[in-house]
């Protein structure tokens, strides 16, 4: 070719014409020599998907790429901190201001910290950093101080982000609080921990099936109370990414899309998958507790996944099991994970990178199909 017929796209690309899914597989079975195409070539993933060696536009076919509207650079970066002391929360917070990360998450060994805490979260707000507050040792305690304050008049509800209690593993009482503490908070209120469901799933698609059981049974126990509209605003899934990287790409990319359709059964109103709120963090399932190396750079790309898959919040922590290393060297290469990833890696200027990758797309849809049937069956 001529350089000006390279640099001219039209005659570029009319010298390699498209080659059919038909012709590639008639030249890999030459290339296979008699061998068997699925013994050699096709795997089976744990969630029991048959994957093929090589994805074509010919598979996306009649389909429509699943395409999101945010943008992944909208991504809130957060730094989870064990806090017991107002003092030690307040020297966490501003050093975090000055790291550009926009939420800090207070996770409370004593929930009477709160009475020092929310005086700090009014000041973090009014600076542009969203305050989280969970309790997992005393969820039922958080929530019901919590709701105490606000019937004492001593707190309007205003100046949390969220408040992080999973639904599915509070008492009967502490959810009617929780539900009554929605009604006077502006702040997400309703949590789904799947975290905690990732630990106890086989798969992608049960973790997915498992979450939308989770978020059933809460919209049929605040139903009498609050609108499906009203839980949908006030809810925040946390999503645990794996090492499986195409695959969980697709798990939150699937989780998405049936959370809307969920929520859509209950009010046709609502339609926009963009809208359901998910914040992912690294797994603790697949850690290696001998190599800390290993598992920072093992954070790195479940982020990767994460924010390819399109999240609107995302915290790593990838403590030393060994004590080799502090708290506080770990706590500042997890904040630098996320600043490359967001400054010189520019995660955040695509928008939806992997709509429309034939790879991704038939993950999407086989986890999709395989959740919605899991879960309709479970609550059949």
């Amino acid at each position: 070719m001529t350089m000006s017929e390279i640099t001219n796209k039209d005659a570029f690309y009319a010298a390699f014409p498209p080659v059919s899914k038909a012709e590639w597989l008639e030249q890999i079975q030459q290339d296979l020599k008699g061998a068997d195409f699925e013994e050699k070539l096709m795997w089976k993933t744990v969630e029991g998907f048959d994957v093929q060696p090589f994805y074509h536009p010919e598979d996306q076919e009649g389909k429509e790429a699943i395409q999101f509207s945010f943008k992944p650079g909208d991504w809130a970066m957060r730094q989870n901190y064990t806090i017991n002391f107002a003092p030690e929360a307040a020297e966490k917070l501003e050093a975090l201001q000055k790291q550009d990360f926009n939420q800090i998450g207070f996770v409370l060994e004593d929930v009477q910290a709160i009475h020092q805490l929310l005086p700090l979260a009014q000041g973090a707000t009014a600076k542009g950093i969203g305050v989280i507050l969970s309790a997992p040792e005393d969820r039922d305690g958080l929530v019901n101080a919590l709701k105490a304050k606000i019937t004492a008049g001593e707190w309007d509800g205003d100046n949390l982000f969220a408040i992080e209690a999973d639904w599915a593993s509070m008492m009967t009482s502490t959810k009617l609080s929780l539900i009554e503490l929605s009604k006077h908070f502006s702040g997400k209120t309703f949590f789904i921990d799947g975290h905690r469901i990732h630990f106890r799933s086989l798969s992608a698609w049960q973790e997915v099936a498992t979450i939308l059981a989770n978020i059933d049974e809460m919209l049929e126990e605040t139903s009498s109370e609050l609108s499906a509209r009203e839980v949908f605003e006030h809810l925040t899934i946390t999503v645990a990414v794996g090492p499986d990287y195409f695959m969980e790409m697709a798990k939150i990319r699937a989780l998405r899309m049936l959370v809307a359709n969920l929520f859509h059964l209950y009010d046709p109103e609502i339609k926009n998958p963009d809208q359901v709120y998910i914040h992912a963090l690294n797994s603790e399932k697949h850690r290696n507790e001998e190599d800390p190396d290993r598992n920072l750079l093992q954070s790195t790309t479940e982020a990767m996944s994460a924010l390819s898959a399109g999240v609107q919040s995302l915290s790593l922590d990838t403590q030393d099991q060994t004590k080799e290393r502090s708290l506080v060297f770990f706590e500042r290469i997890t904040r630098n994970i996320q600043l490359l990833l967001k400054h010189e890696s520019h995660f955040g200027k695509v928008q939806a990178p992997v709509a429309g990758a034939y790879y991704v797309e038939e993950l999407t849809e086989q986890i999709a199909r395989q959740a919605w049937e899991s879960f309709k069956n479970a609550i059949a």
